[in-house]
Formats: structure tokens, sequence, C-alpha cells
């Protein structure tokens, strides 16, 4: 049997066999040429993001080409793959220098940001995880395991110990939270969700060749069984695809900075059908750009307040700049102050922005104040064609608040 170990930098020889072929995230072999393909995600220097973000790894696009691999053999039912789920071990991101980092965070406080985002191009279906230690005995050797399983499919089959599922499987996919360290218990594994045979008489090879009873009418039932679930799954994977972009855009009602800086920008060049590309944050505005016969400048904040005269103010700042800097008359500058104000408190329990500021916009400062919650519903009734660009432009040259019907 020819088993294929694929770590970070495919040198950790925890197995020491000489059927089992050690390759790299960047460099492994197509899993059709091994019977078993390891995934393995317990080296610590995978979690790890130099940028200042949990929500994906350095190493993210050597997933999303695994994953593309993992999805392949998962519908055609070919090879078998095996992702060995990391322990809980420190998430380190924001880098300083080297291998030190200025934040780190527990694997096991951000479920959602691991299974939801950087392990989800990995997962063929769909599990969670949940932070608890626990000990399970195969073929009277012992394994630890920091996280449990959620699977509410009935259908795959599970090993559990006393404290739950350690590991799934459906078809030729198994996913498992359990530390396998050498290749005894590497074997054990394989044994137990029966992936190894114990020894029997070997099949001969011409035996593919004697076809009897209903042999080839169950065999045209699995082929067009097996179509349908491709089908089913591309669907799937469609809508996932779907639901992710959906949960970036919405995440502009809870995030600050940076993260909501860049998606806000992503949906004002839909928007408004340009491109900000070349536009260079001096720490000024966060964007600037020509529509049509205007300008449009725009501060982008998220804050756990309410909008302050403060937040108007900067933008009044931004303006002058501006208009000095590109010789343009403050008439023909559109002012937004695009705000996630009261970011951690949910959306409808949010108190609305005080009159005083909404005639402070409109009267001292001529801006328009959007509340994330109104830009994104403003860029739904975009999406689903209720409103066009020149609708989006009307709404958005007015001064005040902006609310969306």
């Amino acid at each position: 049997m020819k088993i294929q170990h694929i770590t970070l930098n495919g040198n950790t020889n925890k197995f020491k066999n000489k059927d089992i072929t050690e390759t790299r995230f960047n460099g492994f072999s197509h899993f059709n040429e091994f019977d078993i393909n390891i995934l393995d995600l317990t080296d610590k220097y995978i979690w790890t993001n130099d940028d200042r973000y949990t929500t994906y790894v350095n190493c993210q696009k050597d997933f999303v080409s695994i994953s593309k691999i993992i999805n392949e053999i998962y519908s055609e039912n070919t090879s078998k793959a095996l992702v060995i789920l990391p322990q809980n071990s420190s998430f380190r991101y924001d880098r300083k220098c080297a291998n030190e980092y200025y934040k780190h965070i527990d694997l096991k406080d951000m479920f959602e940001a691991l299974s939801g985002g950087v392990l989800n191009p990995l997962l063929v279906y769909s599990i969670g995880l949940k932070y608890a230690k626990s000990k399970t005995i195969i073929g009277g050797e012992e394994f630890n395991s920091d996280f449990l399983i959620i699977d509410t499919d009935n259908q795959r089959q599970k090993l559990s110990n006393k404290s739950g599922i350690v590991s799934t499987n459906d078809k030729n996919c198994c996913y498992t939270t359990l530390e396998i360290l050498n290749n005894e218990q590497l074997e054990l594994f394989l044994k137990r969700i029966g992936w190894i045979k114990e020894n029997k008489e070997n099949v001969p090879d011409w035996m593919e060749g004697v076809t009897m009873f209903d042999d080839v009418i169950q065999r045209e039932k699995i082929k067009i069984a097996e179509q349908e679930i491709k089908d089913q799954e591309a669907k799937i994977t469609a809508a996932n695809e779907k639901l992710i972009e959906n949960e970036r855009y919405k995440s502009i009602l809870y995030t600050q900075g940076d993260e909501l800086a860049d998606v806000v920008k992503d949906m004002i060049e839909q928007l408004f059908n340009i491109d900000l590309s070349e536009f260079t944050d001096v720490k000024k505005e966060d964007f600037a750009f020509k529509l049509d016969d205007k300008f449009v400048i725009g501060e982008v904040k998220g804050v756990t307040s309410q909008v302050t005269t403060q937040h108007l103010s900067q933008l009044d700042n931004h303006l002058t700049s501006f208009s000095e800097k590109n010789s343009v008359s403050e008439d023909d500058v559109i002012r937004l102050l695009i705000i996630d104000s009261q970011r951690k408190i949910p959306v409808a329990e949010r108190v609305p922005v005080d009159q005083q500021q909404i005639d402070k916009a409109e009267n001292k400062y001529g801006s328009l104040i959007i509340e994330t919650k109104e830009f994104l519903k403003m860029f739904e009734k975009f999406k689903s064609g209720d409103l066009n660009r020149e609708a989006c432009i009307d709404l958005i040259n007015q001064k005040g608040i902006l609310k969306i019907d």
C-alpha cells in the first residue's frame, strides 16, 4: 500500500515506513498516485500569519491547491484522504521579525475563524470543532486529542470515545483530531477505520473480469448515482462559495480598521464601476475618486461609540486637504462618512444617530453619514438589480444621513 504524507515542509519523518512518501504543501503529488494521502496539520509553524488577521494562514494558497485535489477524489471516490487536524497550538500573527510575532491566540479560542475560515477549503463536508482534551484507546494504544468533532450527519462513519467524536469518515475522506505520533499508531488508526484490512487472501486481478448475477446492473446504478452526487456537490460548493462572499460583505457590521476599509472599497468599486487599485492611503481620506463631474472622498470608521462631531470634523479636514492639493472647489466634492458605529452591539439594538450630528453633517460640514447597515442595504439592492449605478450616485449625492427604505 502506497501512502503520501503531506506536511508543511515535507521533512518530519514522523512515520518511518518505506511505503510512505514524504511531501510538502507546495510540492505534493496527485492523490491518485497513492492509495492513502495524509494531510498533516499538526505542525505549529502552519498556524502563523505575517499579517494582522486570523482569518487565514501564510500557507492558505497551499490549502486552496490541496482542496481542489481533495474535492476531486471525493467526487470521484478514487484515492483516500486523511486530514489530521491540529492540536491546540498557538496561532501567531502580526509578524515582528524572523519567527517573532506581536500577537497570538490559542486555536481553541478561534473556532469560527478556524473551521469557518482557515480550514474551510479543506472540508469536503461540514464539520465543526470544540475544545475538550480526551483520550481514545485503539488496539490497546492510547491516543490524545485536544478537540472533539461536531458532526450531526448520521450516515458517516464515526470514531468516538467517552467524551465525543474524534474521527468522522465519509466514503474516502476522513477527518480526525487524534494525535497520531508514529507509524504504529497510524497503522492502528487506519485499521480501525477500515482503510487497512487484516491479512486475508489477496483477491487476484483476474477476478475483476468475472461478471455474474446482476453485477452489470449494480455497476450502472453506481455510475449514475456517483454522477448525481458529483452534480449536487458542485451545487453545494458554489453555494458555499457564495455564502463566504456574503459573510465578507456582512462583516462591515462589526469590523474596523483595514479589514473594514478593504471590504467597503471593494463594494464601492462595484457600486460605481470604478477602480480604486491605484488609490494610495496616506493616512488621510480612506478613498477618493472621480465620479462623472464630481469628486468623492470618504472616511471609513469602525468604532464602539456613536457618531461624534470629531468623526465629521476629521472628514472635513480631509476635504480641505484634498481640495487644496487637487485645486478642486469644495462644492464639487461629495463627502462620505461610512461608519460602523456601536460595532460590538447587535444591529437591532443600536441607538440611532443623534439628530444634532445629522444636522451638523448637513448644515455645517456638507457631508453624508452612511451607517454600514444602510450601506449594506444599498449594496444588497444593487446586487439584486433594484438599484443601478445612477440611482446609487443620487443616494450619495445628498447631505445629512443616508436612509434606505
